[in-house]
């Protein structure tokens, strides 16, 4: 089980490497894990504007873009 959202998760993508995905909620966050040990996120990014609605990397590994609703 993730902890770490303060509700249930919008959206979520796996990262190319295989074992990092990423989870966003309407807690205007979004937190990166490692797969291999889930225990704690390996990174936490505030959002701006609300909810999630899309997460997605790149395909060279270097990028993640993220949707977030205004209402």
């Amino acid at each position: 089980r993730l902890r770490g959202h303060l509700d249930y998760y919008y959206a979520s993508a796996w990262h190319p490497e295989g074992y990092k995905f990423s989870t966003g909620n309407q807690d205007r966050s979004y937190r990166v894990w490692d797969a291999r040990n889930v225990v704690h996120p390996w990174c936490v990014l505030k959002g701006n504007i609300g909810a999630t609605n899309a997460i997605r990397f790149s395909s060279d590994e270097k990028f993640m873009a993220m949707a977030e609703s205004v209402d």
